[in-house]
């Protein structure tokens, strides 16, 4: 019981901070002397810190506690289809070292983890020394994902099939692992730390190699029946369209991508390019083919989030991923498309682009093994 007790302030603390022992008691129901002896036991163990006297309308100025961020790190890791980025984070999310390497495109799995227990371990020797160390290595993976399992289920675009990435890891990590969709890791990085914040009902639209989202109804995740909710971009959009690699035609994400961009602009203009920055940086330079395809992935972008905002009905679509450095030229396409629809007159959803930057995912990835190793007990 004193464990359990010991957990929910912790939480309370790490959620609530600056806070007081009085606030404490209130909220959790337990003698003022319990939770005292709680504080001591966890500020001894380098997890809470006293941050000085807070303000009072009567009486003792209460003594305010926080949650200390660097009692402990964990390690972010976003998979896709050109590279591999991590980084290392504070339990409080503060950034403290950031790494990207190129992954070539086909590289076998085997190839894929021991590139990553390379670097995570070197991670892991240089973080901080902390009184909990690295707590756990989070995975975010462009794909179907068996969340409890651990299990790339499929990731079309990564050519990967029931791979158990987890225990593959776990058995070069001496850590725990966790495993999850990369839209869904973006999701979550915003509902902590990003737009996200301010809503309780979003979805974040991850627009990188592939198409994805993850949804946020009443501050939860929603993961579906079998985990795999929010797959936008293999919803389909052209009856008998393009030939996606899930084995689909016609998906989103075959229009409404980086890939569907470069193969859009190579097909206007017949010049082989490898970077969406290319084709940007064409239209910026007043290339008129490379302002056309930006503008057909636009549309393409707008009919997916007229779909999600009348299936969901958000507060917010967030729209995350590489391609939102160049938001205003997108914005360009999208804006008509949504005005027509009744999204403008009764829905009032925000269209938004996320802040975090391109750690989005991996922040969200390395958030997971925080929420694991601080999870709030459902009993007191």
């Amino acid at each position: 019981m004193k464990e359990i007790n010991k957990s929910i302030v912790t939480d309370i603390i790490r959620s609530q901070h600056p806070v007081s022992r009085a606030r404490i008691s209130e909220i959790t129901g337990l003698n003022k002397a319990t939770v005292s002896s709680l504080i001591d036991e966890l500020i001894h163990e380098g997890l809470v810190i006293e941050l000085g006297t807070g303000p009072s309308a009567v009486g003792r100025r209460p003594r305010m506690l926080g949650f200390n961020g660097r009692a402990g790190y964990a390690v972010g890791v976003a998979i896709d289809l050109h590279e591999v980025r991590f980084l290392l984070i504070d339990l409080l999310g503060k950034l403290e070292k950031s790494l990207v390497i190129a992954s070539p495109v086909g590289m076998e799995v085997e190839q894929t983890v021991y590139q990553v227990v390379d670097v995570v371990q070197q991670i892991v020797q240089s973080a901080p020394s902390s009184p909990l160390g690295v707590i756990g290595v989070g995975i975010a993976v462009p794909g179907l994902v068996d969340f409890k399992k651990g299990v790339v289920w499929n990731a079309p675009n990564l050519h990967w099939m029931n791979i158990p990435l987890r225990k593959m890891l776990e058995a070069h990590l001496d850590l725990p692992v966790f495993i999850d969709n990369e839209s869904n890791m973006g999701a979550i990085a915003e509902q902590w730390l990003g737009k996200g914040q301010n809503y309780s009902n979003f979805v974040y639209l991850s627009v990188t190699t592939g198409l994805g989202s993850g949804i946020v109804v009443n501050r939860q995740l929603m993961r579906g029946s079998g985990g795999i909710a929010g797959e936008v971009g293999h919803m389909v959009v052209v009856v008998d369209g393009l030939l996606c690699s899930c084995g689909n035609r016609g998906c989103l994400e075959m229009y409404a991508s980086e890939k569907a961009l470069i193969e859009i602009f190579q097909q206007k203009s017949g010049k082989e390019v490898s970077t969406v920055e290319e084709i940007f940086q064409r239209a910026e330079n007043g290339d008129v083919l490379a302002k056309a395809a930006i503008s057909s992935v636009g549309r393409y972008l707008a009919t997916g989030m007229n779909n999600l905002i009348h299936t969901c009905n958000p507060e917010s679509v967030i729209v995350g991923g590489r391609i939102t450095r160049f938001q205003s030229l997108l914005w360009e396409a999208i804006q008509p498309v949504l005005s027509k629809s009744m999204v403008d007159s009764f829905f009032h959803t925000k269209l938004e682009w996320s802040t975090l930057g391109q750690n989005a995912i991996s922040l969200g990835a390395a958030s997971l093994v925080i929420d694991h190793r601080f999870a709030k007990p459902t009993i007191l």
